[in-house]
């Protein structure tokens, strides 16, 4: 037998008499989501300034060297003394 049945119901509280605060769910709920959103934001500036970087880091040290393949022909002339 439960110890809680032993007793009898008027001794017995309801459980509405154990409810501290009837929002407490639904703040906790907007709090996660609070933190949930602050997470998003971080890993976008995150990314922002990786991506960033790296663009500063490309335009400094291989845009001077990157250079299109350029070939050059020349025609052998033979050019007669007078």
């Amino acid at each position: 037998m439960n110890e809680s049945e032993r007793y009898a119901n008027a001794k017995k509280l309801q459980k509405l008499s154990f409810s501290v605060d009837p929002t407490l769910k639904d703040d906790i709920e907007k709090e996660t989501m609070d933190k949930i959103d602050t997470v998003y934001k971080e890993l976008a500036w995150i990314s922002a300034k990786e991506t960033t970087a790296t663009k500063k880091l490309e335009q400094k040290f291989l845009d001077c060297i990157r250079t299109e393949r350029i070939q050059v022909s020349a025609i052998k002339v033979f050019l007669l003394a007078r």
